[in-house]
């Protein structure tokens, strides 16, 4: 079949797909939507070396909305032919998730602890099978059990921020993943595809959307929104190691934070429709959240001995 290229538009995965990387990515898929006289676009891996969770998992959540909303267009995805990085990303059901052909020729084994591989799920997905996802996600962040206050601290933070996605969003695009690598650092990442921050928040302008969210301190529990964001930032903040990051893009927003530094936010090429967050955690930082909550911590060890027990297990 010949592909009339006046109608074409190659769209190059960079050589590392991250966080950064990705938003010249969404921006260029964001520009082939708006190009009336382009019909069909090729998303190609071919020269992809490395795919990190915080560069699928915003690809994921876009792909998957825009195979529901823009059937008049055409995206091909061309796979990496065989490399390492396409049988890792074969591995994470990235094709299979979008319904494309995978063939992925080994048995898969359980990521139980090691990873999470891409997770969607809507408004109305059930509590518990989110939860459970959660559950598996914290347990890569986990180094050691007797590491109470870390572990409390990323248990409590993990949860908020996927049920951030789950219950505030509005969004039926929700993309979760995570990955420990043997440095002992895990990146964790979601993607929505909802409101945004902004008008979740019930603000006007989106940079003071960021601010507040990751410095407003709302509430104790799950049901108030920017815990797990201001929390995870006191952590990031608190560590000497250098391998602790977050980064949180909005709409052409991004706010950026690394260990014992204060946060900055940039404008950016391309525009996030939801809200995309990664955060990667050196495993080996003990930071406290019940010294950060002065003392009051609800999701403690003492107050749910058998669920910290079970998820924390060796």
């Amino acid at each position: 079949m010949k592909i009339d290229l006046t109608n074409y538009k190659i769209i190059n995965i960079p050589k590392e797909l991250n966080g950064i990387s990705v938003v010249s990515v969404i921006k260029e898929l964001n520009d082939f939507l708006k190009q009336n006289e382009i019909n069909t676009a090729e998303l190609n891996f071919v020269n992809t070396n490395f795919a990190y969770p915080s560069g699928l998992t915003p690809l994921l959540a876009y792909l998957s909305e825009y195979k529901k909303n823009n059937n008049y267009k055409t995206c091909i995805v061309i796979n990496s032919k065989g490399s390492r990085i396409d049988n890792y990303i074969r591995r994470m059901g990235f094709y299979s998730l979008l319904g494309l052909k995978d063939n992925y020729p080994w048995l898969k084994w359980s990521g139980n602890g090691r990873f999470q591989e891409p997770y969607f799920f809507m408004k109305d997905t059930s509590p518990n099978d989110v939860t459970q996802k959660s559950d598996n996600i914290i347990k890569t962040f986990i180094k050691d059990r007797n590491a109470r206050n870390y572990n409390e601290a990323i248990g409590w933070c993990i949860n908020e921020i996927v049920d951030n996605a789950h219950n505030h969003s509005k969004s039926d695009y929700n993309v979760i993943m995570a990955q420990k690598y043997s440095d002992g650092i895990t990146e964790f990442c979601v993607a929505d595809r909802g409101i945004g921050i902004k008008q979740s928040m019930g603000l006007d302008d989106t940079k003071n959307a960021l601010e507040q969210c990751i410095t407003r301190q709302k509430g104790v529990s799950s049901t108030g929104m920017g815990n797990g964001l201001f929390y995870t930032t006191e952590l990031i903040k608190r560590d000497n190691s250098g391998k602790c990051s977050m980064t949180i893009w909005t709409e052409n927003q991004m706010l950026l934070l690394h260990s014992n530094t204060n946060p900055t936010i940039k404008k950016v090429d391309g525009y996030w429709q939801g809200v995309n967050i990664s955060i990667s955690m050196y495993n080996g930082i003990s930071e406290s959240l019940t010294e950060l909550m002065n003392g009051q911590y609800s999701f403690s060890y003492e107050n749910m001995p058998e669920y910290y027990d079970n998820l924390f297990e060796n």
